[in-house]
């Protein structure tokens, strides 16, 4: 049985608390719509989701032993609302919860580390905006925007309060929320 990574990106704002701004299954629902899954997979955002057990041994200790993951484990008390929505939708098949600080992720010597931060550094011109809300039904999630739920005044105060993400050139304002499933 194959296991998968899991993420999603947040960053601060300047009241310092985090706010989601990327994740994988958002860029899917979003490319999903105009492209073909052979087009998605070829996107940068998917070659963050690839399956390498180097890397998910050396994130989290998962596939193979790791005396010192980078990732502190658990779901941190302080996630956005959206990150904690995302892991709960996987319920009981997510595990292995984790958090790696922008800092800590670049900072990696680890071959594998440091070709994953390159691709999330890739994407970093699309992590400017705060993700909408996740509508949760069982397994089933929806963002709001996608869903057609996300009126005009909820869009636009979610575009205004991006404007106060702090700057994601400073590792220590971002950080991956990463768990897997098998």
């Amino acid at each position: 049985m194959g296991c998968d990574i899991h993420w999603m990106l947040e960053r601060l704002d300047d009241q310092d608390q985090w706010q989601a701004v990327g994740a994988e299954s958002y860029f899917y629902e979003h490319a999903h719509q105009n492209l073909s899954m052979l087009e998605v997979l070829d996107l940068p955002f998917s070659k963050i989701s690839n399956r390498n057990y180097e890397l998910f041994s050396a994130l989290s200790g998962v596939r193979r032993k790791n005396t010192a993951p980078l990732a502190s484990l658990g779901l941190p008390h302080d996630a956005s609302s959206q990150a904690k929505a995302f892991v709960r939708s996987w319920g009981n098949d997510g595990h292995s919860h984790g958090v790696i600080l922008g800092s800590v992720l670049l900072a990696s010597q680890n071959p594998q580390v440091v070709e994953w931060g390159k691709d999330i550094l890739a994407i970093k011109n699309d992590l400017h905006t705060i993700l909408p809300e996740f509508l949760v039904e069982g397994y089933r999630l929806d963002y709001a925007d996608i869903a057609g739920v996300e009126s005009f005044h909820e869009k636009l105060r979610r575009l205004e309060a991006s404007k106060t993400l702090k700057d994601f050139a400073n590792g220590d304002h971002w950080r991956m929320i990463i768990f897997y499933d098998n």
